[in-house]
């Protein structure tokens, strides 16, 4: 994409020396014109030059993708409606949780939360720009798939400066005991409310428990054999590959 900058340059320069040579010309025959054709000429190139630097600043654009964090959080912001102004955290993650039976949650994005998650937790990544460490309320809502609110949360959350993971220090089971008030399938929002001020809207799938695909493959004691476990499109990431990626030498609050 760097050619036809470089060609246009070029272009513009010789046009440059074109028009340099005729007010040369002019200039030896009537002086007022020479000037009215030096100040056109000047202009001409600043606006060249300005068009040329905006027309490469869009190329740099487009040749650096956004991280996905990055996009699902740009996207929870557009949706609420929330602006990284001056002196406010600015949101640069946003996903669930979900935890299984040996305990290491896994983080969802964009993918469907597997029908086996026992329970749910929302977390955000809010980065800090301010020299002194800063405190921020951050209010967690789910609705389930039936569009009932299943599980509230507010938490005062230290903040240092860069960014800053922040989870409630607790979950909302969708099996097993407290989960029968859940639709655990459907589609799910998580609303993300920072100092009363709405910043995050997100939605995401829960997937219902499949029992068509796991026909045989429950033991005695109610547990699925390890080697017939429905595959599933997408593969999460784990919360260790999160911090250890995304938020090395990160703040962390799970305070309520």
């Amino acid at each position: 994409m760097r050619r036809p900058s470089i060609w246009l340059r070029a272009a513009l320069a010789v046009v440059f020396m074109m028009l340099t040579a005729f007010m040369s010309y002019v200039l030896n025959e009537n002086a007022l014109l020479g000037v009215l054709v030096v100040v056109v000429i000047v202009g001409l190139y600043i606006v060249g030059m300005t068009a040329l630097d905006r027309i490469s600043r869009a190329q740099r654009t487009r040749k650096q993708p956004v991280p996905l964090p990055q996009y699902v959080a740009n996207e929870a912001m557009r949706r609420a409606k929330y602006s990284a102004e001056r002196g406010r955290p600015d949101l640069r993650d946003i996903g669930i949780l979900a935890y299984r039976d040996d305990g290491d949650p896994e983080v969802y994005r964009r993918q469907a939360v597997r029908g086996s998650a026992r329970q749910l937790r929302p977390y955000v990544v809010l980065h800090w720009a301010g020299l002194l460490p800063g405190e921020a309320e951050v209010h967690f809502a789910l609705e389930d798939g039936a569009g009932r609110p299943c599980f509230e949360v507010k938490l005062a959350a230290r903040l240092a400066r860069g960014p800053n993971f922040v989870t409630p220090a607790t979950w909302l089971p969708i099996h097993g005991d407290g989960s029968d008030r859940v639709a655990r399938g459907g589609r799910w929002k998580l609303t993300v409310n920072l100092d009363g001020a709405a910043l995050a809207v997100h939605p995401f799938q829960v997937k219902a428990p499949v029992r068509s695909e796991l026909t045989g493959a429950i033991t005695d004691d109610g547990e699925i054999e390890p080697d017939r476990t429905p595959e599933w499109a997408d593969e999460p990431l784990s919360l260790k590959e999160l911090l250890a990626g995304n938020l090395a030498g990160a703040g962390k609050s799970t305070k309520e």
